[in-house]
């Protein structure tokens, strides 16, 4: 009985380290398992839906749009988008709009525009928005601006309220710091 108890003794002793290195392998591979059953799961992304790419895709065709204008004079189409802007919201009071809230003070309506800004949104995308609406001359400057203030990556989305006598930095920072 002692020579079973010495082979089974030597045994488990030569096989140990074998043992060792088959358990840290299976702890190994099961901790990759489960680690990349969270990065790979499916219901996660069947759960959100693509609301950037429709976003991207509006704001592409109003660019397209600025590049096909043939205007030979760009400055008088410039006069007559903000006076369409004007008296379509003097021709309809009873739009509910964030400028007709504020009958109090007029004067401030005039000088302040209300930007929307969707989520997802890049900081060219931002640019062309403020472009589109006056506040700003260039995206590219816009963007340039940003990048180099830092708060490039910081610029959220959301409605802002914003002066049209607004310089640039001010126009970054109010988007940066949110609503």
């Amino acid at each position: 009985m002692q020579s079973f108890f010495e082979r089974l003794k030597d045994f488990i002793y030569e096989s140990m380290d074998y043992i060792l290195i088959l358990a840290i392998i299976v702890a190994v591979v099961s901790l990759i398992g489960w680690r990349l059953d969270i990065l790979f799961n499916d219901d996660a992304v069947a759960k959100s839906p693509p609301v950037v790419s429709d976003e991207t895709n509006g704001w592409t065709d109003e660019e397209d749009d600025d590049i096909g204008d043939s205007n030979p004079d760009p400055t008088t189409n410039e006069d007559e988008e903000p006076t369409g802007e004007e008296t379509d919201v003097a021709d309809n009071p009873d739009v509910d709009t964030p400028d007709d809230t504020s009958d109090n003070t007029p004067d401030d309506t005039p000088d302040t525009i209300t930007i929307n800004i969707p989520d997802g949104t890049l900081p060219s995308g931002i640019g062309s928005i403020l472009e589109s609406n006056g506040l700003i001359e260039s995206k590219n400057e816009f963007v340039l601006r940003a990048q180099s203030l830092g708060l490039d990556r910081k610029l959220k989305a959301g409605t802002f309220r914003i002066k049209t006598n607004s310089s640039l930095d001010e126009i970054i920072k109010i988007l940066a710091q949110g609503n």
